[in-house]
């Protein structure tokens, strides 16, 4: 019992962080909160020095594994070995479309794979999340275009090539306003669960104190339900 004190009184303890360290932020996070990050980060530990990397989270649980980050921010992270979990919150997510494409798309399974499928590489949490939806209409999309990056989807989206899945924050954020809009489907998607991630020999006074700043960017901005 007391060594379990002693751990919690140590866990408790803001480590003074500088130099390098190696951050990965999941794009759909990143494109509505890396700004604020920045800044939160600055105020916090002016003397750390991020590098960053802005990929999809199953790429970046990859690089955790193998020690080519220090920490990341992941969305429905596979659980690799040796990565580290630390949960934040739920992301909701909406199926998009360009806002002249909206009123033909429908709201079921089925009418929406009347459509292109823009997405991001199977084993991503995007097309996790586009595909099982689909699934539970039994429906299997044949016209799927597949973007490595989340941000180029949502480009194409944006310009009608296509409809897709995205964080609701992101859609909300896109920078032409009224451009991409939510669909009103009839069954929900289902939530992303985000986590800040680390190397589970790294250390856990650093991560827990960096979780603090990546809490405090999500209450600020609102973007957990």
């Amino acid at each position: 019992m007391i060594d379990a004190y002693n751990e919690l009184g140590n866990l408790s303890l803001v480590p003074d962080l500088a130099g390098p360290l190696r951050i990965g932020v999941a794009e759909g996070f990143a494109v509505a909160c890396m700004a604020t990050l920045i800044s939160q980060i600055r105020q916090s530990f002016p003397l750390l020095r991020p590098e960053w990397v802005v990929a999809t989270s199953a790429g970046l649980e990859q690089s955790l594994s193998a020690d080519d980050l220090d920490l990341a921010i992941l969305v429905d992270p596979i659980g690799l070995k040796n990565v580290r979990l630390f949960a934040l919150g739920l992301q909701g997510n909406d199926w998009a479309a360009a806002a002249f494409l909206a009123p033909t798309v429908g709201a079921s399974p089925q009418d929406l794979a009347r459509f292109p499928i823009i997405t991001t590489p199977p084993g991503t949490a995007m097309y996790r999340a586009t595909f099982g939806w689909m699934a539970e209409g039994k429906i299997t999309p044949e016209n799927v275009c597949v973007c490595s990056s989340l941000n180029a989807a949502l480009q194409l989206v944006a310009a009608g090539l296509g409809i897709g899945v995205f964080p609701s924050k992101v859609i909300e954020s896109y920078p032409l306003a009224d451009a991409l809009v939510k669909l009103p489907i009839k069954a929900k998607l289902d939530d992303g669960r985000v986590f800040v991630a680390d190397n589970a020999a790294s250390d856990e006074m650093r991560t827990r104190a960096l979780v603090a700043v990546v809490e405090q960017t999500s209450d600020i901005l609102g973007y957990f339900w």
